[in-house]
């Protein structure tokens, strides 16, 4: 993926995690009233070292490859967040 299509916002779930479903719902909601792209990534899918940092602390919500939230999603914090432009980090940094 290219910066032009990487999502700003993705959040990382886990199957039958009601908490994940929660953020997801608002993070849809949010991101389409923004505008925003958003995705919705496994937990499970993602390398070893990642899983076990973050299976205690899903849903982690990331905005422009930052982690903003774990656990519980703040609606105003990610609204605020969508509402400040792209900060994309080069290449190689």
């Amino acid at each position: 993926m290219t910066a032009a299509t990487t999502p700003r916002v993705e959040v990382l779930t886990v199957a039958g995690c009601h908490l994940c479903a929660d953020a997801v719902s608002v993070v849809s909601a949010l991101c389409e009233s923004a505008g925003v792209s958003w995705v919705e990534s496994d937990l499970f899918a993602r390398p070893e070292d990642e899983v076990c940092r973050w299976r205690d602390l899903v849903p982690v919500v990331l905005v422009d490859g930052e982690v903003v939230e774990t656990l519980r999603v703040d609606e105003r914090r990610i609204r605020g967040l969508l509402s400040a432009p792209n900060v994309t980090k080069p290449s190689g940094v």
